[in-house]
């Protein structure tokens, strides 16, 4: 069964974009209210890999340590 959340409102805070040449870290956070259920507050990074300009390839992290070393990056 698949499940599917339904927020009531919904932001996303920008924290950092690190330049990594070919690639780029986004470091945000994830906001969102149910109409009936507390509200959600998460780490959501996003690690963007760019080719001629466009982006080639995405992924995504709810933690915030796995994404600095998907970039080979440290904390």
């Amino acid at each position: 069964m698949v499940k599917i959340w339904i927020y009531a409102e919904v932001s996303v805070d920008v924290e950092e974009i690190i330049d990594l040449d070919d690639r780029a870290l986004g470091i945000t956070r994830f906001h969102g209210v149910y109409s009936d259920a507390p509200p959600v507050d998460w780490p959501w990074c996003h690690l963007f890999w760019f080719r001629d300009g466009l982006i080639s390839r995405a992924q995504s992290f709810f933690d915030r340590a796995d994404a600095l070393e998907a970039a080979g990056l440290s904390e």
